[in-house]
C-alpha cells in the first residue's frame, strides 16, 4: 500500500511517476461485502496468525488503531467489486479525449504566443520608425523657421541676403528631406 500522500488524485500521482497499480476504482458507498470484510479484518485470536497477533499486542493503543484501520482498508479494497468493462472503457475514452483537448489547447497557446511575439516585434519596429519620424519632423520644423526668417530678409531687402546663404539653406533642407526618407512611416516598405 502506498504511504505518501494518499489523498492525491490518480492523475497527479501518475504525473509524479507513481504506479497506477497503487490505485483502485471503488464505489463511493461501500458494498455490504466490503463493510463485513472490513470489520472482520480486526486481529482475532481465532483467525489471526500468532506472529501477527503478538506484534499487534506489543503495539501502543494508537499504533493498534492505525494497524486496524490499515487492515480494514485492505480488506475493503480486496472486497470491492470490479466496475463493468463498459464503464472502464467510457472513463478511458473520456480521459483520452481530455488529453487530446489539452494537447490541442497547448498547441494553440504556443501558436498564439508566437503570434504575440511577432506582433510585439512589429510594434517595436513601428515605434522606432515613429521616433525617427519625430526627430525628422523636429529638424524640418527648425529648418522651416530658418527658411521663414530668410524669406523675410529677402522680402525686406532682396540684395541683403547673399546667394551663398540661400544655397546653404537649400542644401540643409534638401539633406534633411533626403536623410531619413527610407525610415519614413509613410515609405511603402514600412507600411
Amino acid at each position: 500500500m502506498p504511504t505518501e500522500n494518499q489523498n492525491a488524485d490518480p492523475a497527479t500521482s501518475l504525473a509524479a511517476g507513481h504506479d497506477l497499480n497503487q490505485w483502485k476504482l471503488v464505489p463511493v458507498e461501500p458494498t455490504e461485502t466490503m463493510v463485513i470484510d472490513g470489520f472482520e479484518s480486526e486481529p482475532d485470536e481465532c483467525f489471526t496468525d500468532e506472529g501477527v497477533l503478538e506484534q499487534y499486542r506489543a503495539m501502543s493503543g494508537c499504533q493498534q488503531a492505525a494497524f486496524r484501520a490499515k487492515l480494514c482498508w485492505a480488506a475493503m479494497l480486496a472486497a470491492a467489486p470490479v466496475p463493468p468493462q463498459a464503464d472502464l472503457d467510457r472513463v478511458t475514452a473520456e480521459r483520452d479525449a481530455l488529453q487530446i483537448s489539452l494537447n490541442t489547447a497547448d498547441q494553440s497557446i504556443d501558436e498564439l504566443n508566437a503570434a504575440i511575439s511577432r506582433r510585439t516585434h512589429r510594434v517595436r519596429e513601428l515605434e522606432a520608425l515613429l521616433a525617427a519620424a519625430d526627430e525628422q519632423a523636429d529638424a524640418l520644423g527648425g529648418l522651416l523657421l530658418q527658411t521663414n526668417e530668410l524669406l523675410y530678409a529677402i522680402q525686406g531687402d532682396p540684395g541683403a541676403v547673399p546667394s551663398s546663404s540661400i544655397d546653404a539653406m537649400r542644401g540643409r533642407v534638401f539633406e534633411a528631406l533626403k536623410r531619413d526618407r527610407s525610415t519614413s512611416v509613410l515609405h511603402p516598405q514600412n507600411l
